[in-house]
């Protein structure tokens, strides 16, 4: 199938609202509408920054997920401390882009306006120009110091903040094709390389450090619609004058580019599990996807070496924008979609919650399992 008509589809996908948002989670009442509850009180020690307080109703069982005002209340944080007691008590930081003020905040970095057109300021027309494109890494890893994309990380800029200062041309074309719809398309050069991303999973430490794998900026039908294979590594508490974050490079043989993935950590190996991957649906990865495999990958902390994961058995195929748990020696898989070629058509499969598969790590097998997640038996 062709890349073009596969992009087709995921425009499609978007028409649809198939992206995944912080609203996916099952409908509950806005705490608005609640008084003194755990959860209204969690509520009021995040918005207030109350650390102890945040603790306190944690303690007695408040729920971090719910929403207040129709806001996740982990919207409403305002210091890292708040947002990483809240993801160590169950909210998922990879749902937020990294332009996002929760999601910066965790990080460590400031929630200035990522608009401000100062943001780009000690970057240089030469070094836009040379870090502008994706570079894929030599080695597993390759380190990629890189002055703009690592501006793009601090800031949290959008690629088209980067094409608005250094090719103001872009804008001006825009403006003009909003004037005419007539006017023919337009030739933008290559995608502008950006941290912003949808499907980069993100997944936290035991020491604090957060590794951040891959994901996608924009959709198809974007001028810098890409996917990418790269990690971050941050250090959220970093003295001052020491790197806040490192990224890494892999051949596109090692470690293909990869979306709306799970990304677990397994202790025992010291290294965090990928599983499943959106994807371009052309070369290695439209004939893995045609076989019905499912990718998954090892992510060796410390080292940050990629290493393929070939599994066999029963497993979910080429699945994305799933759930995934450790328990014990074994990764639970849930829902998600796979998508499968019917009659040479690219096809969307939306598995429910109780289609569950069991990923055993020891001997690499897949197993199909028959209970709803979250209540089968499980070691």
């Amino acid at each position: 199938m062709s890349s073009r008509k596969y992009d087709d589809l995921l425009a499609d996908m978007e028409d649809q609202d198939y992206t995944p948002d912080v609203d996916d989670e099952p409908k509950t009442p806005d705490l608005q509408d609640e008084e003194n509850s755990p959860d209204r009180r969690l509520y009021e020690a995040v918005e207030a920054d109350d650390l102890d307080a945040a603790r306190a109703a944690l303690a007695s069982g408040a729920n971090p997920n719910r929403k207040y005002d129709f806001e996740p209340i982990s919207t409403y944080a305002k210091s890292t401390a708040v947002i990483t007691l809240l993801v160590k008590n169950g909210v998922d930081a990879s749902k937020y882009k990294m332009s996002d003020p929760t999601r910066r905040l965790l990080l460590g970095f400031p929630t200035n306006d990522q608009y401000d057109e100062n943001a780009l300021a000690s970057v240089t027309f030469e070094q836009f120009r040379e870090g502008r494109s994706r570079h894929y890494g030599t080695s597993n890893p390759g380190k990629m110091d890189i002055p703009f994309w690592n501006a793009m990380v601090e800031t949290g800029c959008q690629a088209w903040d980067a094409r608005r200062k250094f090719t103001p041309r872009d804008t001006e074309v825009v403006d003009d094709a909003e004037k005419d719809y007539t006017s023919p398309a337009t030739y933008w050069g290559v995608a502008i390389w950006c941290a912003d991303r949808w499907g980069q999973s993100l997944t936290r430490l035991p020491d604090g450090r957060i590794v951040q794998i891959a994901g996608e900026h924009e959709d198809s039908y974007d001028p810098d619609f890409m996917i990418y294979n790269d990690v971050f590594v941050h250090y959220p508490h970093a003295a001052p004058g020491e790197p806040k974050f490192e990224i890494y490079g892999y051949p596109e043989e090692v470690f293909p580019r990869t979306d709306f993935h799970t990304a677990t950590y397994h202790a025992p190996s010291n290294s965090i599990i990928v599983i499943g991957n959106l994807g371009h649906r052309d070369g290695d990865i439209e004939v893995r996807q045609k076989k019905g495999e499912t990718q998954g990958f090892r992510l060796k902390v410390g080292s940050w070496e990629m290493e393929r994961l070939n599994s066999s058995g029963d497993g979910p195929g080429w699945i994305c924008r799933h759930k995934a748990e450790l328990c014990g020696e074994e990764i639970w898989v849930s829902g998600g979609e796979r998508w499968v070629e019917e009659n040479g058509d690219q096809e969307c499969i939306k598995y429910q919650e109780d289609d569950v598969w069991v990923l055993d790590l020891g001997q690499l097998k897949w197993r199909k399992e028959g209970g709803p997640f979250g209540n089968t038996s499980r070691s």
